[in-house]
């Protein structure tokens, strides 16, 4: 599982978009089935460097990651460093679908990247952050109306 898990990584590095997808499904499926939660985080969090492309088919969301990566987020034992990788993962799996949850996510990754203070997670959850980001509305300036 840790060894498909790492393939995984390196596949979406270097950019093999769908065996990765393949890969990190069948580490899922093991973990999962092997009833290890562990493992499951292991996994969902494999892939902590941000990249320019959607890791996941356009126009949908795979519910078995999503749940998966839910039931994680529920653990009472979660640190902070791991919950913010669960939450950048779950911002890169549910990202232009469901902006409710997307967004409150994503802020919630950056606050915990912050308090942890730690630089990689602070750019990881900021990449989920701009991830989130319409294009089309213009950020409020400090009085609240939109900037000119």
């Amino acid at each position: 599982m840790r060894l498909l898990a790492r393939l995984s990584r390196s596949q979406l590095t270097a950019g093999a978009g769908v065996h990765a997808l393949s890969s990190r499904g069948r580490a899922l499926s093991l973990a999962d089935e092997a009833g290890r939660d562990g493992l499951v985080i292991r996994v969902l969090t494999a892939w902590d460097l941000p990249t320019p492309w959607l890791n996941r088919q356009y126009g949908s969301i795979d519910t078995g990651v999503t749940a998966l990566i839910e039931r994680c987020l529920r653990a009472d034992d979660l640190d902070d460093q791991t919950r913010c990788r669960l939450l950048c993962a779950l911002v890169s799996e549910i990202r232009g679908e469901d902006h409710d949850r997307v967004l409150t996510a994503a802020t919630e990754a950056e606050s915990l990247a912050r308090r942890a203070a730690d630089p990689v997670l602070i750019g990881l959850s900021l990449h989920a952050r701009g991830a989130v980001i319409l294009a089309d509305l213009e950020p409020a300036g400090a009085s609240g109306s939109p900037r000119s």
